[in-house]
């Protein structure tokens, strides 16, 4: 028998048959998991929600089982708030659309709990800024990141401002003559290879609405190019939110 016991976010939840349901947990030294649980009122499993869990199979080729220890609900504090149910609608369906299952991604599930932990304390743009962070992570994390350190046609690394849509790869200002198809890059990109708490809310307020956008924007197309198709309509309406939180 193989059995675990691990922490995480519950991302996803549909029914199985009368008596069972199938439920993605997003869990910190696991990655993301399936199992089975009973639907029952003891069970509950909650979108969003964090749990402390068992996880069993009998089989390794077979749909474990989930056995739960504990389950807190902050994303109750959200319901006066479109914006903040928008990202927790966005952030689960990536991460149950984007990531494989059983890989472990310990960057990516901090900025998790960091989001579940304190979403009622962030204002919405904070929120946005951090959320905007994770799909630029997410992207690198699965393959598909951006090398921001070296011009891909003169190998510099002075004045990059460019992104291929058909690439990823970054160029600087002097090897680019048509720049009318290119990505610009966010200026908030610079900081996020160190990017930590204290600088979110620090400096959020005083970030430009549209740089943010810009970030969200770019992540959004390559999301849909290399990993699924993302136009849902909780992640379209953030760039509203964005701009009444500016």
């Amino acid at each position: 028998m193989n059995k675990w016991s691990d922490c995480g976010i519950v991302i996803s939840s549909s029914k199985y048959g009368e008596k069972y349901k199938i439920v993605n947990i997003f869990t910190e030294n696991h990655g993301k998991f399936s199992g089975l649980t009973s639907r029952n009122k003891d069970s509950v499993f909650s979108i969003f929600s964090k749990v402390e869990i068992n996880w069993n199979t009998r089989n390794n080729n077979l749909i474990g089982f989930w056995h739960l220890k504990n389950e807190k609900q902050n994303w109750i504090y959200s319901f006066n708030s479109n914006c903040k149910i928008s990202i927790i609608q966005s952030l689960t369906c990536l991460l149950n659309n984007a990531l494989p299952i059983g890989i472990k991604y310990q960057e990516l599930f901090e900025i998790i709990d960091l989001i579940y932990n304190d979403m009622n304390k962030f204002t919405e743009k904070q929120l946005i800024y951090i959320y905007a962070y994770f799909e630029f992570i997410l992207l690198e994390k699965v393959g598909f990141g951006f090398d921001l350190k070296v011009c891909c046609i003169c190998n510099r690394k002075e004045e990059l401002h460019y992104i291929s849509p058909k690439t990823g790869q970054v160029a600087s200002k002097n090897c680019v003559q048509d720049h009318r198809k290119l990505f610009e890059i966010p200026k908030i990109w610079t900081t996020w290879k160190s990017i930590d708490i204290n600088e979110i809310m620090s400096n959020c307020n005083f970030l430009d609405a549209s740089d943010i956008k810009k970030s969200l924007d770019i992540t959004l197309y390559f999301i849909n190019k290399n990993i699924f198709n993302f136009d849902n309509f909780f992640r379209i309406n953030l760039n509203n939110y964005l701009y009444k939180a500016a």
